[in-house]
């Protein structure tokens, strides 16, 4: 899924930043969030889209696409991240 949207940076100018981000329906990424569970119930029984449940799934992703568009980050998990890629961890 992609989305755009804006914000404020935190430069000296406080300039308006545009942006698209991309979400990945990832099993592992989306574990414990209820919004995911159909739209991945979907893929364990089917396998794949087609055009024969392709609209089942509109429907079962609309939700966790709306959620996803409104994460934030957050700041002190993706500090340990940054951080273990800078030792090559991941």
């Amino acid at each position: 899924m992609r989305s755009t949207s804006k914000w404020t940076s935190r430069r000296p100018r406080g300039q308006e930043v545009r942006s698209r981000r991309q979400a990945l329906l990832c099993p592992r990424c989306e574990r414990g969030v209820p919004a995911a569970e159909n739209p991945l119930a979907l893929f364990a029984v089917d396998g794949q889209l087609d055009m024969a449940n392709v609209e089942v799934f509109a429907e079962l992703v609309g939700d966790w696409g709306e959620g996803v568009r409104n994460r934030r980050v957050n700041t002190a998990d993706l500090a340990v991240l940054e951080e273990q890629f800078r030792r090559g961890e991941l």
